[in-house]
């Protein structure tokens, strides 16, 4: 019998590829029955434009659904437990989505949604390390916990420093380009082969810190000449409570290091991008690592995205686009 399985990642960072890379190794390798793997790297404004009837096709279609880094809106979730029952597995860190599972009552789905790791480090513990013996004892890969306490946030948790974290996995986006198949390689030699070594990473410390300060000139540089530190993120309870923010427009990747030379100057960075199909993607940013303000939950409420604390991202159309350019208040 040949089983057919669907993988849905997020495609737009190294979390949710290399979350996806460990479930294809783990259906690939430790699967006793013949299995055909299917993949759908997407962001959230690809799964916003799933119609009913792909759902309809995967029912038909796959045996099972693996989940990573990613999720639907409530409805669409609960379509998918219905349909797959205990073969649709999603594994998620973020918050405000974890938070409306319980609310919805669709936290039953199959698979694991804690928020002290990332997706990545949650796959590997639901499909190697259930009990968590190899975490406690420290023989996970370390570069698995090094991406994962940069993507969660946990860095100090896992003993490391925020600059440090932050260049590795800089250094692994630069060298293996957020490609599906040559995260599978990488994450095959750390789950099978252990030839993944603390020389590795030291070489990824160093490639990582040299691109890290390139791109903060950069970004100081884009902040001195673009910035626009007239923009606000109106408080849900107070005006006199509104945050200050500096926002940019631009098409490339982005992250919370723009932000870093204004971070004594506002409290939130805005990123505005433009997609093809004229819709507008905001993110959203914490200037300050030890800020209260929760990205994902104020997105979530506000504009149905949402994210991490310090990150967190939505879309929404041209026209509320423009309203929100004219008042520059999110």
């Amino acid at each position: 019998m040949n089983n057919k399985y669907l993988i849905i990642y997020h495609k737009e960072d190294n979390d949710g590829l290399f979350a996806g890379a460990i479930a294809y190794n783990y259906l690939k390798h430790e699967f006793t029955l013949e299995t055909t793997i299917e993949l759908f790297g997407a962001s959230y404004n690809d799964l916003s434009n799933i119609t009913d009837e792909w759902l309809i096709t995967w029912k038909d279609n796959y045996n099972g659904i693996i989940m990573v880094d990613i999720s639907f809106d409530s409805k669409r979730m609960k379509q998918l437990y219905e349909d797959f029952g205990n073969n649709f597995v999603w594994i998620d860190h973020h918050a405000p989505i974890i938070k409306e599972s319980y609310e919805k009552k669709f936290d039953e789905c199959v698979g694991i949604r804690q928020t002290d790791r990332s997706a990545l480090l949650l796959t590997y513990k639901y499909l190697y390390d259930p009990f968590d013996e190899k975490y406690n004892n420290k023989k996970v890969n370390e570069l698995l916990r090094i991406l994962s306490a940069y993507d969660s946030w946990t860095y100090e948790k896992e003993g490391y420093t925020l600059d440090y974290v932050m260049a590795i996995n800089k250094a692994v986006t630069y060298t293996y380009d957020l490609d599906f198949d040559k995260c599978v390689d990488i994450c095959y030699k750390m789950l099978y082969t252990d030839t993944i070594t603390s020389k590795d990473i030291g070489a990824f410390h160093v490639i990582g810190s040299s691109l890290v300060n390139y791109d903060k000139l950069s970004y100081k540089n884009l902040i001195q000449n673009n910035g626009d530190f007239n923009w606000v993120v109106e408080s849900p309870k107070n005006e006199f409570n509104n945050r200050s923010a500096c926002a940019l427009f631009i098409q490339g990747p982005s992250s919370s290091i723009i932000f870093e030379t204004c971070k004594d100057i506002v409290d939130n960075g805005i990123i505005f991008k433009r997609n093809p199909d004229t819709t507008w993607t905001i993110s959203l940013y914490n200037t300050k690592n030890e800020d209260d303000f929760h990205c994902g939950e104020y997105l979530k409420k506000k504009y149905k995205g949402g994210g991490h604390k310090g990150a967190a991202g939505c879309t929404i159309s041209e026209k509320k686009f423009l309203k929100i350019l004219k008042n520059k208040r999110i």
